[in-house]
């Protein structure tokens, strides 16, 4: 009242009805807006859409009571422990769906949290990258499920928690290498392992401050027992064990001698870094040695992603290929039951082995080598054109005929022109050995025996065109024949005897994986990390933290 004049006068009847009017015009066109925005958020994303339309569009985590909120809840939760997983916890906008969720519960709030709980599913179920997108030789697709499974599948779990857990890779690798990097956040978190070992090398019976560097470092790794101090007088009577992250003072107390300890300890560490463990700390020791403790993580992290990768069902029966191992192994079960040393493809891209997955079908027995013909143009013209008698074990073929070579100018032809085949006959010094296994591919990789034996003794066995040898390939045919005959060394031997070319078809098929892991847990449950022979992990890595990946910190 102003002046006892009403500023807002008591209204009639009718000024009654047009307010009611017009708040109920401005609900249906508050209404409208919402429709329109839901339905732009649909046009985005139209696997929402037509999951959504299947299901007459009832919700999954908006609608009323406890089932919807515990779905809410599950969801929320999980988001915000994807760092758990290595995933891009930034990318999923926890904050604003939680936010959103506690001011609407509307078919907006229900859209986007379809589209985050897709984002989030996706990459904690077949990865955060497309890996094939990384490099020309990784011929390998991220095993992804279609939107409709993935919403299906948590709408209609009777525990979406369990659901949610189940989609990140179930073989045991994956929850060893996440244990790794849990373990390597606390190190990381405390200050890693300290300072890097300066000296160029160190054996059995040096001493000094280098060597009491190596023993620190060594200790800190776990390579040695904690140094054990006596309690100050002070405190009760008992012994305190000093964690990773010790003091200077702790490092005085190593021995300074290059003793049979540090010398074990040397070799544990060279095998779980794929090194010839002769107790040596050598160049490539201290360089495996002083990797600090965030590089290590961020390995561990590209290894989590990998397995990502691998989320598929690998067979029960299946051969594993491990690149930068330098080993193929055979896996019954999740049990190794065969290993055996083998030589991958040269780090010259044109000779990577190439990452994929297939079927091994059948061995050959007294192989014939007919040479690729990248091989041939690239390497063997060129010797054939300085000395015609170059390379004299290959055989000239042309139209199902051999050529005599004396009869042909090696000089006339460019490798476009080059018309006829290199083919080696079956024999002990053929490239292939005595035995290659067969995985039909478009890129012509096999499993093989080799003449140069040499090779295995390495430390790093990166020589071959791609194809990769085995250091025991009979052993690895006795494996895979016995299923099916009773004496595979005796029925193996009788067919070598004939040295005549001979399929020997499997009678079931053995799903092959040939695989790049730089970090993996072995059979005894050990960390191990190997070299990035083809230099991938520098790409992976750039790769991941453009998506929005990180190393956490874990020290608040």
């Amino acid at each position: 009242m102003i002046g006892g004049v009403a500023l807002f006068p008591p209204q009639t009847a009718d000024a009654q009805s047009t307010v009611a009017a017009s708040q109920q015009s401005a609900a249906f066109w508050q209404e409208i807006a919402a429709r329109e925005r839901a339905a732009a958020l649909m046009a985005e994303h139209p696997d929402i859409f037509e999951f959504y339309a299947n299901r007459d569009f009832a919700p999954i985590w908006t609608g009323a009571g406890e089932v919807f909120a515990a779905r809410r809840a599950v969801l929320l939760q999980a988001l915000a422990e994807a760092g758990d997983h290595a995933l891009p916890v930034g990318e999923y906008g926890v904050d604003a769906l939680r936010a959103q969720f506690d001011t609407e519960l509307t078919m907006i709030s229900e859209i986007n949290a379809a589209r985050v709980f897709l984002a989030y599913a996706q990459d904690l179920n077949a990865g955060v990258l497309e890996p094939s997108e990384l490099a020309e030789d990784i011929y390998k697709t991220a095993p992804r499920q279609s939107s409709q499974a993935l919403l299906d599948g948590f709408a209609s779990a009777d525990n979406p928690m369990i659901y949610l857990q189940n989609l990140a890779p179930q073989h045991p690798q994956y929850a060893q290498l996440q244990q790794a990097m849990f373990a390597l956040e606390r190190i990381v978190a405390d200050g890693g392992w300290g300072a890097p070992v300066a000296a160029a090398r160190l054996e059995l019976g040096d001493q000094g401050e280098d060597v009491q560097a190596l023993q620190h470092r060594l200790r800190a790794m776990g390579y040695l027992p904690p140094v054990a101090r006596p309690v100050p007088s002070s405190e009760p009577a008992r012994e305190v064990v000093e964690n990773a992250s010790q003091t200077r003072e702790d490092v005085a107390q190593d021995s300074a001698v290059f003793d049979a300890t540090t010398l074990a300890a040397v070799m544990q560490f060279q095998a779980d870094h794929g090194l010839t463990q002769d107790g040596i700390a050598g160049p490539n020791t201290l360089a495996a040695l002083n990797v600090d403790a965030t590089s290590r993580l961020r390995d561990v992290i590209l290894g989590l992603e990998r397995q990502r990768w691998m989320n598929i069902e690998r067979g029960a029966r299946h051969i594993l290929v491990n690149i930068p191992d330098f080993h193929a192994t055979v896996v019954d079960n999740d049990i190794v039951t065969f290993s055996t040393r083998s030589v991958v493809g040269h780090p010259d891209p044109r000779r990577h082995t190439p990452e994929f997955s297939d079927v091994m079908e059948y061995m050959v027995i007294n192989p014939s080598w007919t040479v690729p013909r990248s091989i041939t143009i690239r390497e063997y013209l060129p010797q054939m054109q300085q000395d015609p008698t170059a390379q004299s074990q290959l055989e000239l073929w042309r139209g199902g005929q051999i050529v005599d070579r004396a009869l042909v100018d090696f000089t006339q032809y460019t490798d476009r022109s080059f018309p006829y085949t290199l083919r080696q006959a079956p024999a002990r010094d053929n490239a292939l050995g005595l035995v290659k296994f067969m995985f039909p591919n478009p890129w012509n990789i096999y499993l093989h025996d080799t003449p140069a034996k040499n090779l295995f003794a390495r430390e790093t066995r990166a020589y071959s065109h791609g194809c990769v040898r085995l250091q025991d390939p009979f052993d690895f045919a006795y494996h895979l024949l016995a299923p099916q005959v009773e004496d595979p060394e005796g029925y193996f031997a009788r067919i070598l005897a004939t040295e005549r070319e001979t399929t020997v078809r499997l009678e079931t098929p053995v799903p092959v994986h040939l695989v790049y892991w730089t970090s993996f847990v072995d059979a005894q449950g050990r960390l191990q990390h190997r070299g990035d022979i083809y230099g991938r992990n520098g790409d992976l890595w750039q790769a991941l933290e453009a998506a929005g990946v990180s190393v956490r910190d874990i020290s608040s």
